[in-house]
């Protein structure tokens, strides 16, 4: 029996069936294009919008009271459409992220055991259906590719008062208190045969701990990636990729005592 404890390290492989593969792989070279292409529009319209509430501002103090007046209703309106493209761009670059591995390469290792990663994919598709779908926001089209890294956009929202508002303080929120990995030596454990059931549940409850960390850890690696994106130093309030992983995190993560 002693072999088997050497079988169960921090990160146990197990092969999953080539049809799962497949079927995945397949799945997300779609979505990764649909997100791709999504994410260069609203990025564009984005930008567009950063711009023209510089340039809002900028006409104020040289126009008549009356016309800047009747100017407010256009400022609202850009201001709305700005914040939503901020968190569609959001949630868009996560969505790509996960998928495209720009995150540490152990995603991809422990998601062939569970799966979450390509289950919070899963997820999140369905609720940026309606901001994929180009009819039904016919005003993302010709706009000017913009490639701005986390600085590019800090600069471009610090051109417009409202653009500054939204910058927030960089604070990394606090996790949650991690659960360790057991590590603690078991090689004691009797071979005799009659103590083989009750070993058996030590070893049960041993590989389902170890399962735990596991899937504890990659959600924690795909909040990372969510803190790593350029839009997350701006204030988002109707972000989705948030919800989704506290969701799939309530299905996945046993808060063990």
């Amino acid at each position: 029996m002693e072999e088997a404890y050497d079988e169960i390290d921090e990160f146990e492989y197990i092969e999953p069936p080539v049809e799962q593969i497949k079927t995945v792989s397949e799945v997300e070279a779609t979505y990764l294009t649909t997100v791709s292409q999504n994410l260069t529009m609203w990025g564009a319209w984005l930008a567009k919008n950063l711009d023209l509430l510089a340039q809002f501002e900028q006409w104020e103090p040289v126009a008549d009271d009356t016309i800047v007046a009747a100017g407010y209703a256009l400022k609202k309106a850009i201001r709305e459409k700005a914040e939503d493209a901020l968190n569609h761009a959001h949630d868009l670059w996560c969505v790509k992220a996960w998928i495209a591995g720009q995150s540490n390469p152990l995603i991809n290792e422990l998601d062939m055991v569970h799966g979450i990663r390509s289950d919070v994919v899963a997820h999140t598709m369905p609720r940026l259906t309606r901001i994929c779908e180009i009819d039904n926001h016919p005003y993302l089209s010709d706009h000017q590719t913009v490639a701005f890294d986390r600085e590019g956009w800090k600069e471009a929202f610090s051109q417009s008062s409202w653009g500054r508002s939204m910058t927030k303080a960089q604070t990394l929120p606090d996790k949650q208190e991690q659960i360790k990995l057991d590590t603690s030596d078991i090689t004691w454990l009797p071979s005799d045969e009659v103590y083989a059931e009750e070993v058996r549940h030590i070893m049960d409850a041993r590989l389902e701990s170890l399962g735990n960390f596991q899937r504890r850890k990659m959600i924690e690696m795909l909040e990372d990636i969510v803190l790593s994106s350029p839009f997350y130093q701006f204030t988002l309030m109707h972000s989705q990729v948030k919800g989704v992983l506290t969701d799939r995190r309530a299905v996945h993560v046993k808060d063990l005592a």
